[in-house]
């Protein structure tokens, strides 16, 4: 007879590890594997289930999932491997009922799904302590108009026994009138509670509303520390002044006959400054009329050139216009003051062409034309250039150079522009307009006549040539040429420019103008 043994192993699941948790009152704690451990050698930690059979009654159990933080109540679960990667936590309720002794506790099964053992608990243990009255101290802010404030513990300080300073709770019960008490990150929210952590930490400002009004502000608030609480307030002066520049609300302008009067209003130039008077805002002029007068109460405005908004309102202030003067454009620069501040000054350098007239031979090729620079030149300027073709046409009669913007260097102040002739006597206008950086000057054209070299050499004295000299508008060819005659291509004559008796005829021309855009 054969007989056979067989050995069965019985592995349970239980608890290896309960040593409960100590907290302070009002303390959150994490449960991990040195206070609690379960022992299964035959099931995995993510498999070991703890069933919670009664919640804590002073607190609460708090288990950190994927989508957040769940509070654990009776039927709830979780495993040894939320314990050993500590997402398994204790929060004791400071505001504890009276029956609570001192500890608290929560009961359990333990279980791998297959076994189960007895039911536990797990106690923790809480000191409680004194908290006592709460210390305050504040001290009065001293900011200027508009200025923002981070509270600090120099400003703001609570304390307790506990010295647990985000359990120290400022509710604001009366805010700032003219100010708002909020949160660093969230300006313009309004805060109605903040802790001394938030303000130990520098979460808290205040800011001033920029009113001019008053001259102090203040908040009141009551802190707590869920056993005592405790009045208070904080108590802020505000410095004023002038730090904001007046705003030019309205710069119409003027329309008037030629030699006319014409008064200037307060709808046609206003300065607005919230915190002066119209009387202190003035216009600090500086570039006056150049084809006209400011009268001020009927006198021509006379140094220190300035006038008030008060004048202006007052319909004190004129433009005269000079009679007979060839502008159609007048204007007057100024800078406006409110006293402390003023406006931006702009300096600006002045760009023009160098001269208003060139003598020139087509059969020199290039004709360099200056523009040139004057006044402030330390920052860089720019002027557009274009081509305005008169009766000769681009390509076939002139080229002209492929920049289409000149560019004057900080320093630099005379810049050239070439233009080519090809053929014969025609005419061609050079423009200048979008300045940057600098203003267009008096010489904004130039007239530019070619005269084709090539004339009836025997009617022309010798050792003379046939340059033109062209001002404004006027051709005014050299007295010892008697007659010259303007040739096409294939030699034949095409007009004739000077008669024997001197009178002249108008050639054709180049015409360089400057021209704002």
């Amino acid at each position: 007879m054969h007989s056979e043994r067989i050995i069965i192993s019985l592995f349970f699941v239980g608890v290896s590890r309960n040593a409960g948790l100590e907290v302070d009152s009002g303390e959150r704690r994490v449960i991990s594997s040195v206070s609690l451990e379960a022992e299964d050698v035959d099931t995995p930690p993510n498999q070991v289930f703890y069933f919670i059979n009664a919640a804590p009654r002073f607190g609460n159990l708090q288990l950190k999932t994927e989508s957040g933080w769940t509070e654990l109540s009776a039927g709830r679960n979780f495993t040894q491997d939320d314990v050993e990667m500590n997402r398994l936590w204790y929060k004791h309720a400071a505001d504890s009922a009276a029956a609570f002794k001192g500890h608290d506790s929560f009961r359990f099964t333990l279980s791998d799904l297959d076994n189960e053992s007895p039911a536990q608990s797990f106690f923790v243990s809480v000191r409680t302590v004194q908290k006592g009255d709460i210390v305050l101290l504040s001290t009065a802010v001293h900011l200027r108009e508009g200025q923002r404030v981070v509270l600090t513990t120099d400003i703001l300080l609570a304390s307790d026994a506990a010295a647990r300073p985000e359990e120290l709770v400022f509710t604001v019960t009366v805010p700032p009138r003219h100010g708002l008490v909020h949160a660093v990150r969230r300006p313009g929210v309004p805060l109605g509670s903040f802790t001394q952590l938030d303000v130990a930490a520098h979460r808290v400002c205040y800011t001033h509303d920029n009113g001019h009004d008053a001259e102090s502000d203040a908040f009141s608030f009551v802190v707590t520390n869920g056993v005592s609480s405790r009045s208070g307030s904080l108590h802020f002066t505000v410095e004023h002044g002038d730090r904001i520049p007046p705003t030019l609300r309205h710069n119409a302008g003027l329309r008037l006959q030629d030699g006319a009067t014409e008064t200037i209003g307060g709808e046609r130039l206003q300065l607005t400054d919230p915190d002066t008077a119209a009387a202190n805002l003035s216009y600090v002029v500086t570039q006056p009329p150049r084809y006209g007068k400011l009268l001020l109460r009927g006198v021509p405005l006379t140094p220190p050139l300035r006038f008030t908004q008060t004048d202006v309102d007052g319909l004190n202030l004129a433009y005269r216009q000079d009679p007979g003067s060839p502008a159609e454009v007048d204007g007057f620069h100024f800078l406006p003051s409110d006293g402390h501040n003023r406006g931006l000054e702009l300096c600006w350098s002045r760009v023009d062409l160098s001269a208003t007239c060139y003598r020139t031979c087509e059969t020199s090729g290039t004709l360099q034309i200056q523009i040139q620079r004057s006044g402030r030149s330390v920052d860089p300027a720019y002027v557009a250039i274009q081509v305005e073709e008169g009766s000769a046409k681009p390509g076939r009669d002139f080229t002209h150079s492929s920049a289409g913007l000149i560019q004057f260097d900080p320093e630099c102040e005379v810049r050239q522009q070439l233009v080519s002739r090809r053929l014969d006597s025609l005419q061609e206008t050079l423009l200048h307009h979008q300045p940057v950086g600098g203003e267009l000057g008096e010489r904004r054209e130039d007239l530019l006549t070619d005269v084709q070299q090539q004339p009836d050499q025997r009617s022309l004295p010798e050792g003379h040539d046939l340059a033109v000299e062209v001002r404004r508008e006027e051709a005014i060819l050299d007295r010892s040429v008697r007659r010259f005659e303007r040739l096409d291509v294939v030699g034949r004559p095409l007009a004739v420019l000077l008669q024997a008796a001197g009178g002249a005829a108008e050639p054709p021309r180049w015409r360089l103008r400057l021209r704002a855009g």
